[in-house]
């Protein structure tokens, strides 16, 4: 059963995203090494004003600044400037360090020669550059007005900000006390039970959980309890609340044994709570202790990004030649000679600057499909367009000089078949020995000639770590025709293969491309392509029960893989 139709992307119109983009917060420590010294009876009194320019934009955007400096040519930054990462957005930062007479008087953007401040240096780097290092440091040498000075050095530090209130965070342990009081006489045992309890913002008394009854226990272990950290403190380690220890009556009102004020961080660290009673604080009413006390939360992107997962780009580009010549204007492989890019050159250019910058090696694989490349008499559906036969180029500038040599050396013609593009990626993916998950990109102008391979390919795809994004490419004079690609996509009925085996995921991603111009393109074509992409990640690992290395010495633990699972789809 075909999903809906999509909402064609129109690369003339800015904004139209269809779908929420998913964004994170990030923090930035920035430090300074041997800045040069501008003041003549002292040292130079930094600041650093941090700005970004989001996708295609001409202008930078203040995010924030750091705190003033004084008399410092190697200062550490105290302040930390948070800021929105948007996975799929290209975003250049910008790192501005002036010297500074008055911090009153900085603006959002340095102009030069102002009487603000000096420049001291400013550096750039990518937000994916930075992200997708091993540890999120970038060390930057600045630059100035003199191109062959040196004016020392700029290190930024980034990480996912401490986001304690993630909705699914649920504290888990064991309960035990110790010599509680007798509350039913001398000779007879209590029946205890606790209860949790917080003090809403308005001053009231809330109770969060409570425990079974344990009869005539004065050293209980209650059941392992569970409750949700938003509800419990607003998800704050630090945040105290009370913790009730009841004896049970049946035939009258329970007693207090003794109350205690702790705090998350109180019970991981296992720490012994000892209960007093209000009516008799001296009196030794026993005590509470958590054990095996952790967080269970959904992993985030980011979480997996700070262990060092790569990703891995692979481009296929559709040769068939219902494109058209390249020589024809109307062609959607058009080589326009006044430099203007055509619809596939948009489209590596706007997703591989994107993902390039999270390949750690920096190379990309590149294939073409539906030609007969150079040296062949028959069609090939897979076939590597990079330079000396082979499918590695690097980086995006690479992408676009191989698409350029293929058009010179590949003789249009068909079907469109992708199975055969797809499966070689599969292979890739299953051949990869460090930890990579992989991007697959289809360019394609007509519709599917092989769709139930293709549905047996991604079917197979789907257990792998990879997601597949296909743009379905056209201009006024090739009218988009993709009525198998909303079915590929998945998003409201899952794919099944011809011997019935279901997908693991929804890993496919189809966007219709009607190809107008402008720059704007490759910057709204990427957030309409690689919007899922995050989410896809993490759904692979989870299901594969892997928890986030950056989690090993931390109190988190992934939440059961169905709940986890669950949870990204709610």
């Amino acid at each position: 059963i075909a999903s809906a139709p999509k909402k064609t992307f129109h690369a003339s119109k800015r904004g139209r995203a269809t779908m929420s983009i998913p964004k994170s917060r990030v923090k930035f420590t920035i430090k300074c090494t041997k800045l040069v010294n501008k003041d003549t009876l002292s040292k130079s009194d930094p600041m650093v004003i941090v700005n970004v320019k989001n996708g295609n934009n001409t202008e930078y955007e203040y995010v924030g600044q750091t705190e003033w400096v004084r008399n410092n040519l190697n200062p550490t930054f105290q302040h930390r400037i948070e800021m929105d990462y948007t996975f799929e957005t290209k975003q250049m930062l910008r790192f501005t360090v002036i010297d500074v007479d008055d911090p009153h008087k900085v603006p959002d953007k340095y102009i030069p020669n102002s009487a603000e401040g000096d420049l001291l240096g400013h550096g750039e780097v990518l937000m994916s550059k930075l992200m997708g290092s091993r540890k999120q440091c970038a060390e930057i040498k600045l630059t100035a007005q003199k191109p062959n000075k040196d004016y020392g050095t700029i290190t930024i530090m980034a990480e996912q900000l401490a986001d304690d209130a993630r909705p699914d965070d649920c504290l888990v342990m064991h309960m035990f006390g110790r010599d509680l009081a007798r509350k039913d006489g001398p000779l007879a045992k209590s029946d205890p039970f606790l209860v949790f309890e917080k003090t809403t913002l308005t001053g009231q008394k809330e109770e969060i959980f409570k425990t079974e009854v344990i009869k005539q226990d004065l050293n209980p272990s209650w059941k392992p309890m569970r409750m949700n950290l938003l509800k419990l403190c607003g998800g704050h380690f630090d945040t105290q609340f009370t913790i009730h220890c009841y004896d049970w009556d049946r035939m009258s009102s329970n007693d207090l044994i003794g109350s205690v004020q702790c705090s998350v961080s109180d019970l991981l660290s296992h720490k012994d709570l000892k209960l007093i009673d209000p009516k008799k604080p001296a009196k030794d009413v026993g005590s509470l202790q958590a054990d095996k006390a952790s967080v269970l939360r959904l992993p985030s992107f980011l979480d997996y990004l700070t262990e060092g997962i790569d990703i891995s780009l692979t481009a296929g580009i559709d040769f068939t030649l219902s494109n058209g010549e390249s020589k024809d204007a109307t062609s959607l492989h058009y080589a326009d000679p006044s430099g203007a890019w055509n619809a596939y050159q948009l489209g590596l250019i706007g997703v591989g600057d994107v993902l390039q910058p999270y390949a750690k090696d920096g190379v990309v694989s590149v294939f073409g499909y539906g030609g007969i490349p150079d040296g062949s008499t028959t069609a090939s559906f897979c076939f590597p367009i990079g330079p000396r036969g082979s499918s590695s180029v690097e980086g995006v500038q690479g992408l676009l000089d191989a698409y350029a040599s293929g058009l010179k050396t590949t003789k249009l013609y068909g079907p469109t078949n992708m199975a055969p593009l797809i499966l070689k990626a599969n292979m890739l993916a299953k051949e990869t020995q460090r930890r990579v998950y992989h991007v697959l990109m289809i360019m394609t102008d007509g519709e599917i000639s092989d769709m139930i391979q293709t549905v047996d390919a991604i079917v197979e795809s789907s257990f792998l770590p990879m997601s597949i994004v296909i743009v379905g490419v056209g201009n006024k004079d090739h009218p988009m025709e993709f009525e198998n690609m909303t079915t590929l996509d998945g998003d409201k009925a899952g794919l099944v293969d011809s011997n019935c085996r279901k997908a693991a995921r929804d890993i496919v991603q189809f966007v219709p491309f009607m190809h107008g111009g402008g720059s704007s393109d490759t910057a709204e074509l990427a957030k309409q392509v690689l919007h899922e992409i995050p989410k896809q990640l993490v759904q692979y690992y989870v299901s594969k029960g892997e928890k986030p290395k950056a989690w090993e010495g931390t109190p988190y633990d992934m939440l059961p893989i169905a709940e986890a699972l669950h949870a990204m789809h709610v």
